[in-house]
């Protein structure tokens, strides 16, 4: 049972790994402006922002689905609109882009009802078979998917480079969709139905009040990283040329370096946080991390004004926190609410993620805007991590004072 246990966190890793290489689309952007000879990047961004709208939908749907039909049903889904979604995005290239944006707008959309697939069963598989190092588990998973951004972007990058981009994307995809079907065929005798455990409350259908709660502080968290994720080149080069480094100087050399190394703290703190988390609880473990979010971001920002390598530093912490998140947010599920609806419950934690993902580089690129320096949306990102930490310790402090009630 160990061996197999094993072999299931390898084999949706693997998939992760591959599957994620759409987290790098951004660089497919230049190559597409350049083949129709397009003057703006929003026209092709609107594609990701329909993505993203259409995944806060269909993570609640893959949710419910993985809860009723298993993990064989949700990933079949994955595969079909990646599919779908890159012969729709390769038609692309017989027509002019007066035609070619509603290939490109639907094909991303199409990616977006399966974009949350391999979050949405490889992950409630992994919450339901490991009662013990869980922790350990999530963060191997979730590591998956940082590391896919180092890996996907020299490879996409080398790609393009000799064949035309409609190609890249339609072998990428027909690759990526190999571990999925691996994953179905090894993992798809998984029982999705345990015995309820005795210690856990027993929802049955219904949301719970503390998890609705709950995905207030995780909003705004998720608001503030992806704000940091989305303009974090043009932070970091802000932050050189503060200090005389020119823009180009800057973007050539030292913010691509600065921005790898974040992978690698993203990596150490999924296994740090999720080691916290589970040995002084998910639910205490949140106001921590918002709180180190919040001081890091803000320290980052104020050490820009006198010390370089300081504030890059004080930002790679940032990361190493965000890279807890994601493992901190699944672990309270199976912690405080139990196996039942484990799907479900984390299928709408996704969609309040992905509601993240279409107002953040809105709200950042605005904040941008309106100063004229993206130092400003690093101190909104700042901000409302502070917001999501003031939320979490309120309801920690509230549960506290409820338990304390109940005993006397």
């Amino acid at each position: 049972m160990v061996e197999k246990r094993l072999l299931y966190i390898v084999v949706g890793a693997l998939a992760m790994l591959i599957g994620s290489w759409r987290m790098n689309i951004s660089i497919f952007y230049r190559h597409l402006m350049s083949y129709y000879n397009i003057g703006t990047i929003t026209v092709l961004t609107i594609g990701f922002t329909i993505s993203a709208f259409v995944s806060i939908f269909s993570s609640y749907f893959l949710g419910f689905v993985y809860d009723r039909k298993g993990i064989s049903t949700v990933l079949y889904i994955g595969v079909i609109t990646q599919l779908f979604s890159s012969i729709i995005i390769y038609l692309m290239r017989f027509y002019p882009w007066s035609f070619a944006a509603w290939l490109w707008y639907i094909g991303n959309g199409v990616a977006g009802l399966g974009f949350p697939s391999l979050m949405l069963s490889i992950n409630p598989m992994i919450m339901r078979i490991f009662s013990r190092r869980l922790d350990i588990a999530l963060a191997i998973i979730q590591s998956s998917s940082y590391l896919a951004l180092t890996l996907w972007s020299p490879i996409i990058t080398k790609l393009v480079s000799f064949m035309d981009v409609f190609t890249v994307f339609l072998i990428l995809s027909i690759v990526s969709v190999a571990p999925m079907i691996l994953c179905i065929k090894i993992c798809g005798d998984f029982s999705n139905v345990q015995k309820r455990k005795q210690n856990k409350i027993e929802y049955g259908d219904s949301i719970p009040k503390l998890f609705i709660l709950l995905l207030i502080p995780i909003f705004f968290i998720a608001l503030s990283s992806t704000m940091l994720l989305q303009f974090i080149a043009q932070i970091v080069t802000d932050f050189y040329k503060m200090f005389g480094i020119e823009e180009s100087t800057a973007l050539q050399h030292h913010t691509p370096f600065a921005i790898s190394v974040s992978g690698v703290f993203q990596t150490l703190g999924a296994f740090t946080w999720g080691f916290i988390a589970m040995h002084i609880g998910a639910l205490k473990t949140l106001p921590l991390l918002y709180f180190f979010e919040a001081t890091t971001m803000f320290t980052a920002i104020e050490l820009s004004k006198h010390s370089l390598e300081t504030a890059i530093a004080m930002l790679w912490l940032r990361f190493f926190a965000f890279g807890g998140e994601p493992v901190t947010h699944m672990l309270l599920i199976p912690t405080l609410f139990g196996q039942e609806n484990i799907g479900k419950l984390l299928g709408m934690q996704t969609s309040v993620v992905m509601t993240s993902l279409v107002i953040g580089p809105v709200i950042g690129g605005l904040a941008r805007d309106l100063t004229g320096s993206f130092i400003t949306t690093a101190y909104l990102s700042a901000l409302l991590s502070l917001v999501a930490f003031v939320a979490a310790l309120l309801i920690v402090i509230v549960q506290h004072l409820k338990f304390y009630s109940r005993l006397n």
